[in-house]
């Protein structure tokens, strides 16, 4: 009897407290869910005690304890180097890109033009003048006073070498200066230069042919230019002849009369028959007499 007691209790013994490891073992699950978490879901899982339902709780405290160990650390730090990377990427490379955009150096302005030069013709001037490198264009300036300056003066821009200027008045000075022209803009002004429009005689304008004159004074008279540089003729106002030789002398008609007086002719204008000209007189002493207008007409 006493041995059937024995076994009983130690039947009961087993039982009882393989039960209990039977809730240990759910604890040691629930131990093992927190494992994968965090401390902090062990120490609850070694408070659950010895039932299931602790067991239980403790394994769902360790889950949540693991969401919440893994999440937001790793995530900020990951995110916070990969910004941080890329960013330093992207303003190192905008901050070397600037030094590429270098403007041109500023353009200076041109020298002036020189050796700037005139010759007259009727009624226009032909301007010439020597350029600068760094020009892009030219402009000219002409006045009846020296002391021509880009404020006062007449303006012709863009203009290029020779430069011919019509509409101008015989017998007149002009007075000329050039100026050079680039992007930074205009030069200082050139020397300046001065000529005289005119119509120029030559010798084959007038060479053996036959004029009747008349001048502003009221003489008249016929006059016969000899191919031979001689020049004969008939003064009606005082019903005398006349004669010496002539020559053209810078476009100038100059006739010597035989005891030293010289008549001057400078032409104004000219047509294939006829001759407007300015007439001066030097006498035999060097005295001169006023100017005056004169006209040529080709004798029929």
């Amino acid at each position: 009897m006493k041995k059937l007691l024995a076994g009983l209790m130690v039947m009961f013994f087993l039982v009882s407290f393989g039960c209990g490891g039977s809730g240990g073992g759910s604890d040691t699950g629930g131990s093992s869910n927190v494992s994968s978490g965090t401390g902090t879901a062990g120490n609850n899982s070694s408070t659950g005690g010895s039932t299931g339902d602790v067991a239980g709780s403790g394994s769902s405290t360790g889950t949540s304890g693991t969401d919440s160990t893994t999440a937001s650390p790793t995530d900020s730090g990951s995110s916070a180097g990969g910004t941080a990377g890329s960013d330093a990427g992207s303003i190192t490379g905008s901050t070397g890109g600037d030094p590429g955009t270098v403007e041109p150096p500023a353009v200076k302005l041109p020298s002036a033009p020189s050796e700037v030069a005139a010759q007259p013709g009727d009624g226009r001037v032909s301007v010439t003048w020597k350029g600068v490198a760094d020009a892009t264009s030219y402009n000219l300036y002409w006045g009846t006073s020296a002391g021509v300056t880009p404020s006062s003066a007449n303006k012709k821009e863009g203009v290029t070498s020779p430069c011919v200027l019509t509409g101008f008045t015989n017998w007149t000075a002009y007075y000329f200066v050039m100026t050079a022209v680039n992007a930074s803009g205009e030069s200082t002004v050139s020397n300046e230069t001065s000529t005289i429009p005119m119509a120029l005689f030559d010798v084959g304008m007038i060479a053996g042919r036959t004029f009747d004159y008349s001048l502003t004074t009221g003489a008249t008279g016929r006059v016969t230019f000899s191919a031979d540089g001689t020049f004969s003729g008939q003064n009606h106002t005082a019903s005398s002849p006349f004669g010496g030789n002539w020559v053209v002398r810078n476009g100038i008609l100059l006739c010597l009369y035989t005891g030293g007086i010289m008549e001057t002719m400078m032409l104004k204008e000219s047509t294939p028959t006829s001759f407007v000209f300015t007439y001066a007189v030097t006498f035999a002493d060097g005295s001169n007499g006023s100017p005056v207008e004169g006209t040529f007409v080709q004798a029929e």
